[in-house]
């Protein structure tokens, strides 16, 4: 048998909106299935990157961008990756 990987717990990027008692959760942006990542990484320019970041919001926070403004998801996102980042340092 190959090398077993082993599945590495998901960690999550949890956060709430100003105003909004409930707290919501992303997967990390290095914890993404392979899929989404290439998706994210494929898009060009930040329209389409943003359009992408999106979806994996959307699919993981039902209902978060029809409570947002584009400031505020912008804000998400940066602090999303920022976050991610800083998870992946050792």
């Amino acid at each position: 048998m190959g090398k077993v990987i082993k599945r590495a717990k998901s960690e999550k990027f949890r956060f709430r909106i100003e105003g909004d008692e409930r707290e919501w959760a992303l997967t990390k942006i290095n914890e993404l299935k392979a899929s989404q990542l290439l998706a994210i990484g494929r898009a060009s320019g930040n329209a389409d990157k943003m359009e992408a970041l999106s979806g994996v919001i959307e699919s993981e926070c039902p209902g978060l961008l029809d409570e947002l403004t584009v400031s505020e998801l912008e804000a998400v996102i940066a602090a999303w990756t920022e976050e991610s980042a800083l998870s992946g340092e050792s």
